[in-house]
């Protein structure tokens, strides 16, 4: 009994500290519907496959989806009434669902912040700063960052099918540069531009310097100059790869993963997602991140 309860007194402590670590930076709590439109929801799911959401029918007969992701629905609410250029601080303590296909309905908990109506990159350290200041509460962590611009940016330069595109950034995203290598070989591509997306898997310690050289276009500039102002104005012990995607495909721009390197999955998503307010005819500028609380409880320090 005694083990359960001091259980019970970890999590609860552990979870007002993530709060707090938001709150007492000014960010306004706030709640929002359990339930997304599945068609909206499914224009930017990404790599979230449609057999792990959990679908309701409602009483229009249309589906809808328990939301599996929280910042999705902030951007619908707001996008009612937000007016430019109010800047606006919030942050959740809520629950998102997905349906494990070996164990059913998974409701899982995520505590997270977004700040909206910032478009500058001050915005998004501030959002990365409050990350690491959660990820101190861990074991052997660290926060991996990258920018969604510079493989944008040479997707743009490559005419081939959609489809061969999704496949080049699934690969990348499960870090395969086996599969990558085959699925580039088989595509006509400048030689330049493929040993560009060969590399952003091949290349173990980040070397700005590196990315630089060769064929740039204006995508992949803006990416390390970004890149560049939070190596050189950061202050905080994390880690940079351009390969880095988001299971959601809405991220624009700074992108960034803590880890517990002893696990396999990320406590901490986060960066930002400028365009994900136009599925609601609105332009929001937004930058936010969110805590897997369970994947922190795994690693939290034991005093």
């Amino acid at each position: 009994m005694e083990c359960y309860l001091n259980n019970l007194r970890r999590r609860s402590q552990t979870r007002e500290a993530v709060q707090a670590v938001v709150k007492n930076s000014g960010y306004l709590m706030m709640e929002t519907s359990y339930f997304e439109p599945y068609d909206t929801f499914s224009k930017c799911s990404g790599r979230t496959a449609k057999e792990k959401t959990v679908k309701v029918i409602n009483n229009l007969g249309e589906i809808e989806i328990l939301r599996p992701d929280i910042t999705f629905n902030i951007i619908k609410e707001l996008s009612n009434f937000y007016e430019a250029p109010k800047q606006l601080k919030l942050c959740y303590d809520s629950t998102v669902f997905e349906n494990d296909l070996i164990e059913g309905i998974k409701e899982k908990r995520q505590i997270g912040a977004e700040y909206l109506g910032n478009l500058s990159i001050e915005a998004d350290m501030e959002i990365i700063r409050l990350s690491c200041q959660v990820l101190k509460m861990t074991q052997n962590s660290v926060l991996v960052i990258g920018h969604t611009k510079y493989l944008e940016g040479l997707l743009k330069e490559i005419q081939v099918k959609e489809t061969s595109k999704l496949e080049i950034k699934e690969a990348i995203y499960k870090k395969q540069p086996l599969l990558l290598d085959n699925i580039l070989s088989t595509l006509e591509i400048r030689t330049e531009i493929k040993e560009k997306l060969l590399m952003l898997l091949e290349v173990k310690n980040f070397d700005l310097k590196a990315f630089g050289q060769g064929f740039m276009n204006g995508d992949m500039k803006i990416a390390l100059s970004e890149i560049g102002f939070l190596i050189d104005n950061l202050n905080q012990a994390v880690e940079f790869d351009l390969s880095l995607l988001s299971q959601f495909d809405y991220y624009d721009g700074i992108i960034f993963k803590g880890y517990n390197k002893g696990l396999n999955v990320p406590i901490i998503r986060g960066g930002r997602y400028n365009q994900l307010s136009s599925l609601f005819n609105k332009s929001i500028p937004a930058v936010g991140f969110s805590v897997e609380f369970e994947g922190l409880m795994r690693s939290v320090k034991n005093d």
